[in-house]
């Protein structure tokens, strides 16, 4: 969860945002929510995270079928 999508992603996409992007080679951003709350994005983030890993595929291919890197997108939506 953050309050800045893209600059969480260009953290990720230099290795700076953790060990687990720089461990796994997670530099994409490929499905994301928005939320109207600090509370209901922590509510939901502890939701999604409860999930089995096939659950969160399955989430993801939905909105994202072909897993592009959504990060274009993100820079787009904070210009406007």
């Amino acid at each position: 969860m953050t309050d800045d999508i893209a600059k969480r992603v260009v953290r990720h996409k230099s290795r700076r945002a953790n060990q687990f992007a720089a461990k796994y080679d997670v530099d994409k951003l490929v499905y994301y929510e928005k939320h109207r709350s600090l509370e209901e994005a922590l509510k939901r983030e502890k939701q999604v995270k409860k999930w089995r890993r096939q659950w969160k595929m399955r989430m993801i291919e939905k909105q994202n079928p072909a897993w592009e890197d959504l990060f274009s997108e993100v820079i787009k939506e904070k210009k406007n």
